[in-house]
């Protein structure tokens, strides 16, 4: 150590501080165990203070579960003693509603017993009176029936004289009735006759319509065929007018081009029914035909007879082949 450094050691400055670090440290140290010893003794208060309050805590709880159990005993008193009274009060407003039941049936049977009385009485007072009524109209009856008599005997007299005129027509009526017996069997004897010359009338009638009905179905279907003749007929006579006047045309347009008539040459599209080609005459003459035939609704079994083609229904719309 040098001079300057011991110097400055020595020197009040450095010891002043020093010492007043010294002192420094000293009261920081003594205030920190000051502050220990202060937290250890408010330690110690504390542990000893949650010490007590543990002790008055399980005192309250053991207080509260004796005060509880207290309670519980109390309100299970209080109830018991409550079911008690509403068991009692049960049993009393039961008494009470059956004797109100019995002394209300009571009075209803009384009621009753008193009403049938009241009932009896004003029948019988109904009955009385309807009896006197009843006799009264018995002994009207009783005098009108003696009236009655008295008619009956006088009529019974009457009938008596009636009797023996009625005897006497009687015996009449039965000689009447033998006459009329037998000319009823007279009677049922012609009758008989009318019904079997009936029954002949009526089976020649039937007969008659039976052949009438046929004659009339027979001239319908002649009437018919002719009808159907007249118009194939017509249709013929059209045919012939149309294809005289249609040959001399295509005739001269032949002639104008320089051919010769083709109405010899075949047509290999259309057949008789022996199935050789018609002529270019014979398809004209047969198409002019069944067209005319066609449009004035010629049955189709007439058109088949007077045109002898194959597949006739076809005949006017195939094609036409002349050949050469």
């Amino acid at each position: 150590m040098g001079p300057e450094e011991l110097s400055l050691i020595m020197s009040p400055q450095f010891i002043n501080a020093t010492f007043r670090a010294g002192e420094d440290w000293y009261n920081n140290l003594r205030e920190r165990a000051e502050e220990a010893e202060a937290f250890a003794r408010h330690r110690n208060a504390f542990e000893a203070a949650n010490a007590r309050l543990v002790v008055v805590n399980r005192q309250l709880v053991d207080q509260s579960q004796r005060q509880n159990a207290e309670w519980k005993r109390h309100a299970e008193n209080i109830v018991a003693q409550f079911k008690e009274r509403v068991a009692h009060d049960e049993r009393a407003y039961a008494e009470l509603s059956a004797s109100y039941s019995a002394l209300a049936a009571d009075r209803q049977a009384r009621m009753n017993e008193l009403s049938a009385i009241m009932a009896i009485s004003t029948g019988k007072d109904t009955t009385i009176s309807k009896l006197q009524s009843e006799l009264a109209a018995l002994r009207a009856s009783l005098n009108t029936l003696h009236e009655a008599l008295d008619q009956e005997r006088q009529s019974i007299t009457t009938l008596g004289e009636e009797n023996k005129s009625f005897q006497v027509a009687l015996q009449d009526a039965r000689q009447e009735s033998d006459r009329l017996s037998g000319h009823n069997q007279s009677l049922l004897a012609a009758l008989r006759d009318a019904d079997h010359d009936y029954g002949t009338l009526k089976s020649e009638l039937e007969l008659s319509q039976g052949r009438l009905e046929y004659a009339q179905a027979h001239i319908v279907e002649q009437q018919a065929a002719r009808r159907d003749t007249d118009l194939a007929d017509e249709a013929t006579n059209a045919a012939v007018s149309s294809v005289m006047m249609i040959m001399p045309q295509v005739l001269s347009l032949w002639a104008a081009q320089g051919k010769t008539s083709l109405f010899e040459n075949p047509v290999t599209s259309h057949t008789g029914l022996n199935g050789q080609p018609l002529t270019l005459r014979d398809y004209l003459w047969l198409s002019t035909l069944i067209r005319e035939m066609q449009s004035r609704n010629v049955p189709g079994h007439i058109i088949r007879a007077r045109c002898p083609v194959k597949d006739i229904e076809s005949f006017l719309t195939r094609q036409v082949s002349i050949a050469e």
